[in-house]
């Protein structure tokens, strides 16, 4: 059984609304403070000025595509004996974790997982050399996908 889990896109949403409001935030801030200052001094600002918007509103633009690119770039799978984790980018990565290295569960949901039902999977795989921690980041039904796991993982040891 090869089961992809959804991740919920809201908290991508509310990281660009963030990120806007951020460089929106501070291209006023920069307008209003420098043109104070062009004020208050003899010569010109106008050009800095300009050069300081544009770099804002650049990164403003870069910050949003990068959060919107990472966002896309994690999927999740289950299979019949592992967790496949595949992190795409300008390559791709495919991690897999057998769940006979599981050692326990977690599971964390904010006030918006909980209200939206998503959440973040905690599998902390103690078995292996270097204690690895693997996060499902923003997953959908987060309740029924630990349980997914607990019943692949009880099936394996059997």
């Amino acid at each position: 059984m090869n089961k992809v889990l959804k991740t919920n896109p809201i908290p991508a949403y509310l990281q660009l609304f963030s990120i806007f409001t951020g460089g929106i935030i501070i291209f006023l801030v920069f307008f209003v403070v420098l043109r104070k200052i062009n004020k208050a001094v003899i010569f010109e600002l106008n050009d800095m000025i300009a050069i300081v918007q544009t770099i804002v509103a650049i990164g403003t633009i870069i910050a949003a595509m990068l959060a919107w690119a990472r966002k896309k770039m994690s999927k999740y799978e289950l299979t019949d004996d592992s967790i496949v984790i595949s992190k795409s980018g300008m390559t791709t990565r495919k991690k897999i974790y057998s769940f006979t290295n599981i050692n326990s569960l977690g599971l964390k949901q904010g006030l918006m997982g909980s209200r939206y039902n998503f959440g973040d999977v905690y599998i902390n795989m103690d078995r292996l050399e270097n204690n690895v921690e693997v996060v499902l980041r923003h997953v959908e039904g987060p309740e029924a996908i630990v349980n997914d796991i607990n019943q692949h993982r009880k099936s394996t040891r059997s």
